[in-house]
């Protein structure tokens, strides 16, 4: 962990949650060349590849970035949603991972460990050869696919945004100063992301129950003057899918029950058994869903161009002429003209506003304690005025790297 720390610090938290990412698929991709009985080798192919798992703390670092991200575009605090997905994805995703590769290796004629004497006559553990497809399986299923798989959440992963640490002060300045009820620029698409202050308390309400909609589905509600009905009947397509592939599986599985038995065929009802987990949680997503779209069809419709914001809202704003909002108020669009705007103000402003901008550029600078790599938001007071100085603090510097 300390080394992973100091890349962090030294080349910055994304930089370095690659190349944990990296790391760790290059090193397990060293296991190819472990010979049987080669213990040595073995031990020291394992202890590169540990060194990876002292960075893991950055991939938690990154979910905590992308979940205040969230709440710059939404407004809404859902550290909760992220954190119950971020631990349940791994759990779906292991049950196949360690039950096909075992099944597989078994199809394939794997010979189990038995009882037997050794060269001195006493009772151990001995372990067959195992035939060669066995040993190739192996070297595919716990080396070759990890590594691959590995190298294309790599790719994946370069793809992510927020790649400078000056990127989530401003994410952090945006949520702060959206509480102010002013919008911001998004510094990671440059389109202007409106304060969920200016939302009413229906708005807000009905923002929650659209969001129950993919984006495909909200802008089909959009172009049917907001009625929820007319996405009824992909969601039920949907849930019907679910549940055919539910039932199919639960008669697969005690059809094939004694495929367990089979030395080659036994892998056929662990891979049905899996496809009734996974067919059933996709019935019951879609089933809410539709449970919720059959409701809201019963009642009045969306107005259309609330939906048309909050499709803007959800996909980071969309930019373009809007620079003014319906009541007239300026749409902050970045920091350059925030600066000018906190700095000079213009020239009829009240004394008191004057006043508080003298004293805002005798402010003391906020810096980031060295070699602290997490948002500054993280280390600054909460209350109101206070916040406010911050808040200009952050956007009158650019010496926040």
């Amino acid at each position: 962990m300390p080394f992973w720390k100091w890349l962090a610090g030294r080349y910055g938290r994304y930089y370095a949650w690659l190349a944990y990412n990296l790391w760790n698929g290059a090193s397990n991709a060293l296991y190819i060349f472990v010979l049987p009985q080669d213990w040595v080798m073995g031990i020291i192919v394992t202890f590169l590849n540990g060194l990876a798992l002292g960075g893991k703390f950055l991939s938690d670092a990154t979910l905590a970035d992308t979940i205040e991200y969230d709440e710059f575009l939404t407004g809404e605090r859902r550290e909760a949603q992220f954190t119950v997905f971020s631990s349940l994805v791994p759990k779906l995703v292991s049950i196949p991972s360690q039950a096909l590769p075992l099944a597989i290796i078994s199809a394939l004629g794997f010979i189990p460990s038995f009882k037997g004497c050794d060269d001195e006559g006493a009772v151990a553990t001995l372990f067959a050869d195992q035939p060669e497809a066995v040993t190739t399986a192996i070297r595919y299923i716990f080396v070759l696919f990890p590594v691959t798989a590995n190298l294309v959440s790599f790719g994946v992963k370069t793809k992510y945004p927020i790649k400078r640490a000056s990127q989530m002060d401003e994410i952090s300045a945006g949520i702060s100063i959206h509480k102010l009820g002013r919008d911001f620029e998004d510094p990671l698409t440059g389109n202007v992301v409106p304060s969920s202050i200016k939302l009413t308390e229906q708005e807000k309400v009905d923002g929650i129950d659209l969001d129950h909609f993919y984006a495909g589905e909200k802008r089909t509600i959009m172009v049917n003057h907001g009625d929820v009905g007319s996405v009824i009947g992909g969601i039920v397509s949907q849930v019907a899918v679910s549940l055919i592939i539910v039932v199919a599986s639960i008669v697969g599985v005690l059809k094939s029950f004694f495929l367990l038995e089979s030395e080659t065929l036994s892998w056929v009802p662990c891979l049905l058994q899996i496809l009734i987990g996974l067919s059933v949680l996709s019935l019951a997503f879609h089933g809410m869903r539709l449970k919720k779209a059959i409701q809201l069809s019963k009642q009045k419709p969306f107005k259309v161009s609330f939906v048309r914001k909050w499709i803007k809202r959800t996909n980071a704003g969309v930019g373009g002429d809007d620079d003014f909002d319906e009541a007239g108020s300026f749409l902050i669009r970045d920091a350059d003209r925030i600066i000018e705007d906190l700095q000079n103000g213009p020239e009829d402003e009240a004394p008191s506003a004057r006043d508080a901008k003298a004293a805002f550029k005798k402010a003391k600078t906020m810096k980031r304690p060295p070699k602290y790599t997490g948002s500054v938001r993280n280390i600054v007071p909460r209350d109101e005025e206070e916040e406010d100085r911050i808040i200009e603090n952050i956007l009158s510097t650019r010496s926040l790297v």
